[in-house]
């Protein structure tokens, strides 16, 4: 006889399911996550909120392990079944359809994310007002889905602006509050990164650089404060500074800024002195090693498409790569693929493959691709003679 759930089986699994996807377990999450679904099931019968919270968290897990048909699945039903059972202007139901555009938006259904994410928007504005934090969160999706689907700078400049403000507000309000201030430094910091690496993909230099210095003063900020943000994120700025450094002409590997720039990542990452962050180090020696294997390829004409893609394929043959990629030869066609888009548009953006990369807490790579296809691009990177 299957052994009764109790009434509070099913939350302290869904509590356990979602820590566990954030902090990388995500397979791990998978499983307690299933149990999550069965004892909310057993306890509420099939459509009931609480199920449809399990079935989110789920969701979640599998959008972390990157089963993307899967966590569409599970979020369509707690879609569903919020939508039978709670007010249509709910938070739960903008949770979970903002969730859903998030998985549609990794799998390139760009058209049914972005009505998603709009969608939810509205009910969130509805429910918090348009200066809220979360508010600020949406608004940042929308603004990559922008990038995704139009390269549209300019509507993306506007969504970023519009979340910046909020999130100095909620600074400005917060500084009582320790956990929204943390909470909103964080965050500034995040979408100030982002304004950065979309000037600078602009070749608006000045204004790149001072929203990426603003970016690291914030996130020294919340570390003084006593947090730690994720290695991943800090990975991400150092990449975008290093892109907008070579895209000056200048050689990251001796330039003195540049090198100060990493010793201040590594205070963050709490790093003894003269200690070198193993992530930082390797994404650093696997930045120079790709661009060396893409410079061999050059003959006497711009670097095409096909090149682009041959090197990126030889790194993952020959598992040139972090320890943390457990799985190259999963990567090699949409990294070609995301070679080809590259070279024709002329631009970078956010791509599937980016998105991909970004879920499955390989942001720092997805990053590093970008700005190498962008640095050829642009011309800063010659064809050998």
């Amino acid at each position: 006889m299957a052994k009764e759930s109790r009434p509070k089986d099913w939350e302290t699994l869904n509590n356990r399911c979602l820590g566990l996807a954030f902090t990388g377990y995500a397979e791990e999450a998978i499983q307690v996550g299933v149990k999550a679904v069965e004892a909310a099931i057993n306890c509420f019968g099939e459509n009931n909120p609480n199920v449809a919270e399990c079935l989110k968290n789920l969701g979640i897990a599998y959008l972390y392990n990157r089963d993307y048909n899967l966590a569409e699945n599970m979020l369509r039903r707690a879609v569903a079944i919020a939508e039978a059972t709670l007010d249509s202007d709910h938070n739960d139901i903008s949770e979970y359809i903002h969730q859903l555009g998030v998985v549609l938006h990794a799998q390139g259904k760009y058209e049914e994310a972005e009505k998603l994410y709009k969608r939810g928007l509205i009910i969130r504005e509805n429910i918090y007002g348009q200066q809220h934090q979360i508010i600020a969160k949406s608004l940042g999706d929308l603004a990559r889905l922008y990038l995704d689907t139009k390269g549209d700078f300019k509507d993306t400049e506007a969504l970023l602006l519009r979340s910046k403000s909020i999130l100095e507000k909620r600074i400005d309000g917060a500084q009582e509050h320790r956990d929204e201030l943390d909470e909103a430094l964080f965050d500034l910091s995040v979408l100030t990164n982002n304004l950065g690496s979309n000037y600078r993909r602009q070749n608006r230099m000045d204004e790149a650089e001072n929203y990426l210095m603003r970016s690291l003063d914030l996130l020294e900020q919340f570390y003084d404060r006593g947090n730690k943000p994720t290695p991943a994120f800090v990975q991400t700025l150092i990449n975008n500074l290093a892109a907008l450094y070579t895209q000056q002409g200048k050689d990251i590997d001796s330039d003195r800024e540049f090198n100060l720039l990493l010793n201040r990542a590594s205070k963050i990452l709490d790093l003894d002195d003269g200690e070198t962050d193993n992530e930082l180090q390797t994404e650093q020696q696997f930045w120079q090693t790709l661009k060396q294997q893409l410079q061999q390829l050059q003959q006497k004409r711009r670097l095409d498409d096909v090149a682009i893609a041959q090197a990126l394929s030889y790194m993952f043959k020959n598992k040139v790569l972090p320890e943390m990629f457990q799985e190259p030869a999963e990567l090699q066609d949409v990294i070609i693929g995301f070679a080809e888009r590259t070279y024709k548009s002329n631009l970078i953006a956010y791509t599937p493959m980016s998105m991909d990369l970004i879920i499955a807490g390989h942001k720092s790579l997805s990053e590093t691709l970008d700005n190498l296809g962008e640095i050829y691009i642009l011309g800063v990177l010659k064809p050998e003679e």
